[in-house]
């Protein structure tokens, strides 16, 4: 009764009452009316059955959809199981940042806001320029401070235990195996690593575009001041370097392209061959390479990039590109979603100022560097890693080492 009531009697109704004025132009003409009792019911019974069959259909959609989306988180939780199980493993490893090296950064930060050199607008004789500059020097310096304070939290409470243990067992001699264990956790804190290999591993870039990279020719890059000009530029620089030892290495490339201007989306951009709008010139993308067009900060979330990278069986992700705080950001979050291991280039990314790149890299990787195990086998999955340029280019260079040897496992793609 339900079903006949809600869903199948309105449109069999809505039929006869569109049908109405052609109905009552019968009548004036004077046709019989069991001919227009006919006719309505031929009316009413049409719309009977095609309600149902819309309602039908619409039921099967709906059931097709919730099969779907039961198979898609079946497919994740299968997928995070074997991860877990299989951990970051792969021929060659990038040493990667850990949490004595964030703390050691802290305490170099801390150094330099000592010894003033963070208030680099403030003149010689301690006097700022003028009023504008004071003002933004003050602003940086209450920001590295936030900056340290937030990243001395989250080992406040291991290092007051750790004191508390000192001042308890202070006389007390520590026997073989204690110094031992206590070598063995500092040698792990020390050294972490993320392992890759050529047919696993991609790299990925973000938003190289010359309207975002190019200060001369760049619609929005143009805008920016000298110094964000120069930090984009030497993040560029950094990237061409990456992008080429990647290619030699024979890493799986991909790349995005941002149609999002802000909070414009530019869809008249995509597929014109505008030139700002492309890749920079040294980035292009070569044949054979992903290169998706996306409207949302993140790169998975408006493209199919997943499935390009899962078709060619890649399992983690070597990241670079523009903005570290805004689109870099979104995509580690992305990428990690969707269990993919995910290992942030230092130098590689860049912002329109530094503390806001220090602190998206430090929001992405303290939890997973944070001591105590919590992120157990889970290099790179929560929520990312961060590595040294160099100590990524001397990785990629062992692995052309020795697939040069044999120069059919590397072949470089052709341009388009």
């Amino acid at each position: 009764f339900t079903y006949f009531s809600v869903l199948i009697l309105p449109d069999a109704t809505m039929i006869v009452v569109a049908s109405s004025p052609l109905i009552m132009s019968e009548v004036e003409s004077g046709t019989p009316i069991t001919m227009i009792a006919a006719v309505v019911a031929v009316v009413f019974v049409a719309g009977f059955f095609m309600g149902g069959f819309v309602t039908v259909m619409m039921g099967q959609c709906s059931f097709f959809l919730e099969r779907r989306r039961q198979r898609q988180v079946e497919a994740m939780v299968q997928l995070s199981q074997q991860e877990a199980q299989r951990g970051c493993d792969g021929e060659y490893a990038i040493p990667v940042r850990s949490h004595h090296d964030m703390m050691v950064a802290a305490q170099e930060l801390e150094q330099q806001d000592k010894s003033g050199s963070i208030n680099k607008r403030i003149s010689d004789t301690g006097r700022p320029s003028n009023p504008t500059e004071a003002t933004e020097a003050s602003s940086f310096a209450e920001e590295d401070e936030f900056l340290l304070d937030t990243m001395s939290v989250s080992t406040s409470s291991s290092s007051s235990l750790s004191s508390v243990k000192k001042n308890q067992h202070r006389n007390e001699p520590m026997n073989n195996n204690d110094a031992a264990a206590n070598n063995e956790n500092k040698e792990e804190d020390h050294q972490r690593f993320f392992h890759i290999s050529p047919h696993d591993t991609a790299l990925l870039l973000i938003d190289m575009q010359t309207d975002f990279v190019d200060p001369t020719q760049g619609r929005l890059c143009k805008q920016y001041s000298p110094q964000v000009h120069s930090e984009i530029q030497q993040t560029t620089r950094h990237v061409e370097r990456l992008l080429q030892a990647a290619r030699k290495a024979g890493l799986t490339i991909a790349q995005s392209r941002s149609h999002r201007y802000g909070a414009s989306i530019r869809k008249d951009l995509v597929d014109k061959d505008d030139d700002g709008y492309e890749l920079a010139p040294n980035l292009r993308a070569l044949e054979g390479e992903i290169v998706v067009d996306k409207w949302t900060f993140g790169a998975f979330a408006s493209t199919n990039l997943e499935e390009e990278l899962r078709t060619r069986g890649i399992r983690k992700i070597l990241l670079g590109g523009v903005l570290t705080n805004v689109c870099v950001f979104a995509t580690a979050v992305q990428a990690v979603d969707r269990f993919f291991r995910v290992c942030v280039v230092e130098e590689a990314t860049g912002s329109f100022q530094p503390h806001w790149h220090t602190q998206a890299l430090n929001l992405l990787n303290e939890p997973q560097i944070k001591p105590g195990g919590h992120a157990h086998n889970a290099t790179g999955l929560y929520f990312g890693e961060v590595a040294k340029l160099q100590n990524v280019l001397n990785t990629l260079e062992q692995i052309i080492a020795t697939v040069a040897v044999d120069p059919e496992k590397v072949t470089p793609p052709q341009q388009i």
